[in-house]
């Protein structure tokens, strides 16, 4: 996957909410750790634009398997970026919105 970032998130299986880490590649990306409300880097290894209004990043759990129970969770999310700070995650709507862009790991959301 080369470098990426990591967003810290509580994820929920049918049973329990455990802690994961979700895997990206959105602004500097060098093994930064993210939370949700915390705003994207830039300056570096840079992938996707600085102040964007509406991004979704493409982000895959390191693991889709709750610890607690060994249950197989989704593990593709769709994680809301407004102008640089990370507003969410939601489970993955549509991976064909990713496959048609560029790169693969973003794509600008048009508010209308």
């Amino acid at each position: 996957m080369g470098a990426f970032n990591i967003l810290k998130v509580s994820l929920q299986c049918e049973r329990h909410t455990y802690p994961a880490n979700i895997q990206f590649k959105f602004g500097h990306t060098w093994q930064i750790e993210y939370e949700v409300g915390d705003r994207v880097k830039w300056g570096g290894n840079d992938i996707g634009f600085a102040n964007t209004p509406y991004v979704k990043v493409y982000g895959i759990a390191e693991s889709s398997v709750c610890p607690s129970c060994q249950k197989a969770n989704n593990d593709e999310f769709d994680m809301i970026v407004k102008n640089d700070l990370i507003v969410g995650l939601e489970t993955l709507e549509d991976i064909n919105r990713y496959l048609s862009t560029r790169d693969g790991n973003y794509f600008v959301v048009e508010e209308s």
